[in-house]
């Protein structure tokens, strides 16, 4: 017997040994996903996800708690991103949006990464062009990991979530072709530097169909409209800058060229196309 007693010590021991090896190696950050949970995720599931997915379904995975939800959300973003045989919700159910999807998304990040949960996501891509002749000339496309902003988040039109809406940009961020890529490397170091640190936007005016933003580099400013469509949860603004040597971007320009000039026939066109991406959440 006290051998028994001896081995229950040990194994149970082991097993919260174990337990507490598993916490460190996977550690999750339960504070914020919840409120993303019960902000944001909690009312797409019972929309679109819960009619299958209940206690009272045996058999089914349940996701209506915020620990089942938890345990279960890699393989929910697996269905739902029709990564494997099984795709939810099947076809004869409501789908998801694009922007709900965001929002699975979302809470696997804050959980696993212990990141601030976004309650409005923000994307910010551009495209530059290169290549010497117009017609033959091909887009680099690029975002920033580090953008800053400002909406309106107590909105009622989903228009309105642009008023008094400001941006910074870390430009040090940039990012083309990951964070240690070599195109990534050459602009954050042999472009930014010699232009501006900080890009500062702000939303000067806006309509139904038109947002009108005001840009700041280099200490100059200079106000770009923005086409606006609004796409179910999605508002996406696309805009151009016609001419990026109003912003004297000349000695960023120069230097670029001298590290990579001969990879887009020393032309870069001074046109730069921005895209902006905003999700509704009501």
């Amino acid at each position: 017997m006290k051998y028994i007693s001896v081995i229950l010590v040990l194994f149970f021991t082991a097993i919260s040994c174990i337990s507490e090896s598993a916490d460190n190696l996977f550690p999750t950050n339960d504070v914020e996903a919840n409120i993303v949970y019960e902000t944001e995720l909690k009312s797409v599931i019972e929309s679109k996800c819960i009619s299958c997915h209940s206690y009272h379904l045996e058999g089914s995975n349940r996701y209506d708690t915020f620990d089942k939800t938890k345990s279960s959300i890699g393989q929910m973003l697996e269905r739902i991103n029709a990564v494997s045989n099984i795709v939810m919700p099947p076809d004869e159910s409501p789908q998801l949006t694009e922007g709900e999807k965001l929002i699975f998304q979302e809470f696997f990040d804050v959980l696993n990464n212990g990141s601030e949960p976004v309650v409005l996501p923000f994307k910010l891509t551009w495209t530059a062009y290169k290549y010497a002749i117009f017609e033959e000339r091909g887009g680099v496309s690029g975002t920033f990991e580090d953008i800053q902003y400002v909406l309106n988040q107590e909105y009622e039109e989903p228009i309105d979530i642009l008023k008094d809406a400001e941006i910074r940009i870390n430009t040090a961020s940039v990012n083309i072709d990951g964070l240690e890529g070599v195109r990534t490397m050459n602009v954050g170091t042999q472009f930014f530097p010699f232009f501006t640190s900080q890009i500062k936007g702000k939303v000067s005016s806006y309509t139904q169909d038109i947002a009108v933003i005001s840009f700041e580099m280099n200490g100059i400013e200079q106000e770009v409209i923005f086409d606006v469509i609004i796409e179910e949860d999605i508002l996406k603004l696309t805009g151009t800058i016609d001419d990026m040597s109003f912003f004297e971007w000349d000695e960023a320009y120069n230097q670029l060229e001298t590290v990579c000039g001969e990879f887009h026939e020393n032309m870069v066109w001074p046109d730069i196309d921005l895209e902006a991406e905003i999700l509704l959440t009501k």
